[in-house]
């Protein structure tokens, strides 16, 4: 599956565009935003071919599983950030892959993600938000996709702090909530140190593809996963305490 936003030269918004009209509105001087779901290495070998993009590029979105990362290819840049899903109580990140040039960025996902289908609809009914181009609506994308995961290390704080009472009760059913926890935490800090190295990295060693608002925007971006690095290790932390809280009132409850 894939969808197409296009802004002219003359027009100050992004509309829905035609997959098949791309070569003609790139060769205008308009901008495209292509978002494609799916891995199918015909159509994204197809994808290289037509618009150039490296084909190292292209075997990296077809590896499962890469790190946050980016490669600076001269004419377009290469992007590998995770973002963070949640599917039926089970935290999991799903890898976006996005190539930016000039007058193109082009997103590859294998299942929709929650940050970027808000800025899809966001950057059409607010053309403020696309009217710098590529590397601005990137950006955005970039910190969009790390709020979701302060919104989602909240919610984890917020379960920790319920289960102090039942630790120091000794209560059972703590241990595997802990792990649960413990499990969705690693999964969090498995990408988002990679990922806050590729947000410097980007803010600061991509000036020919990123413009003077989209590197303040990635100021932003690192911010925010800065933020949400610091908020892991302290929920870490808590879990450590939950766990020695529960342990040790189970002691003392077998010793009375």
């Amino acid at each position: 599956m894939h969808r197409v936003l296009v802004r002219g030269v003359d027009d100050p918004s992004l509309r829905p565009g035609s997959f098949e009209r791309l070569d003609r509105d790139l060769a205008d001087g308009a901008f495209v935003w292509l978002d494609i779901e799916g891995r199918e290495p015909e159509t994204l070998d197809r994808l290289g071919e037509r618009f150039g993009f490296d084909p190292a590029a292209i075997e990296d979105v077809l590896d499962v599983e890469q790190l946050p990362k980016f490669d600076d290819y001269g004419d377009h840049l290469f992007v590998v950030l995770h973002a963070l899903t949640a599917e039926e109580d089970r935290l999991d990140t799903h890898e976006v892959d996005c190539f930016v040039t000039p007058r193109m960025l082009v997103t590859v996902r294998a299942v929709e993600v929650v940050g970027l289908s808000w800025l899809w609809e966001a950057v059409q009914a607010h053309p403020h938000l696309a009217e710098h181009g590529a590397d601005e609506i990137f950006a955005q994308l970039a910190e969009v996709m790390g709020r979701r995961y302060i919104e989602v290390i909240t919610a984890i704080e917020t379960r920790v702090d319920s289960l102090v009472d039942d630790a120091l009760s000794a209560d059972p059913n703590v241990l595997p909530e802990v792990q649960v926890l413990r499990r969705e935490e690693a999964t969090v800090r498995r990408v988002l140190g990679p990922q806050r190295l590729v947000i410097a990295g980007l803010r600061s060693n991509a000036k020919t593809h990123l413009g003077a608002d989209a590197t303040k925007h990635f100021t932003y971006a690192y911010d925010v996963h800065n933020l949400v690095v610091q908020s892991i290790e302290s929920t870490r932390g808590l879990l450590t305490d939950t766990r020695d809280t529960y342990r040790g009132a189970s002691a003392e409850r077998q010793a009375r």
